[in-house]
């Protein structure tokens, strides 16, 4: 089950949704279920995640080698991957490794809205699908950083670096907002319940006096 939160203008809105198809499903015997936590629950989204950002950094620094004066099909090479990453990061790994999602909408008046959508049994995500998840967030953009620094005399290929910068940054806004907006729910979850708790036993208390 999935729970969306928008945030605008300082406020935030929480959307109940129904289960959702793609989400992780309880497996029927326990013997299968530690083997997924072991291998990995979605190895296919897991090897997408990793794969097109290995083939934008692979294609930048091997085709810039291999065919130094080959700029525009290795340019387009490189944003045609850039491009898939975000999209697949955005839309379908996050949703899959690490159970978050976001994105933005413009509303009729202008205004800028943040949609935040996140898994509320987190029980169900594999482990180490979730670190190498977050470790590929933030070490891709420090290497194309790197990259840039590298190619400052270069202006063509500097520009490459920009556009992977900025895609690739947009996932981390998206998603450390999404996390922290995820954790704040389940904070306000964990002490709604224990007020509650504790005022059923106040009741409880005051009626057996």
């Amino acid at each position: 089950k999935y729970a969306t939160l928008e945030e605008g203008q300082g406020q935030h809105v929480i959307h109940h949704e129904p289960e959702d198809p793609i989400q992780p499903q309880h497996t029927s015997t326990e013997t299968h279920a530690d083997t997924l936590q072991r291998e990995g629950k979605h190895p296919l989204a897991y090897f997408f995640h990793i794969f097109f950002k290995a083939s934008a950094i692979a294609i930048y620094l091997f085709g810039s080698l291999l065919f130094p004066h080959q700029f525009v099909p290795l340019f387009v090479g490189i944003v045609l991957s850039l491009a898939f990453d975000f999209w697949t990061v955005k839309n379908v790994t996050g949703r899959l490794l690490v159970g978050l999602r976001w994105w933005n909408e413009v509303k009729d008046d202008g205004t800028n809205v943040w949609i935040f959508e996140s898994l509320e049994d987190k029980s169900v995500l594999h482990k180490g699908e979730q670190t190498m998840f977050w470790i590929t967030l933030f070490a891709v953009p420090a290497i194309w950083v790197l990259l840039g620094i590298s190619t400052l005399l270069r202006p063509n290929w500097l520009v490459v670096c920009g556009i992977a910068i900025a895609l690739n940054g947009a996932n981390i806004v998206g998603y450390v907002k999404c996390a922290k907006q995820a954790r704040k729910k389940a904070q306000g979850m964990v002490t709604d319940f224990f007020l509650k708790r504790a005022i059923s036993n106040a009741f409880g208390s005051s009626s057996k006096a």
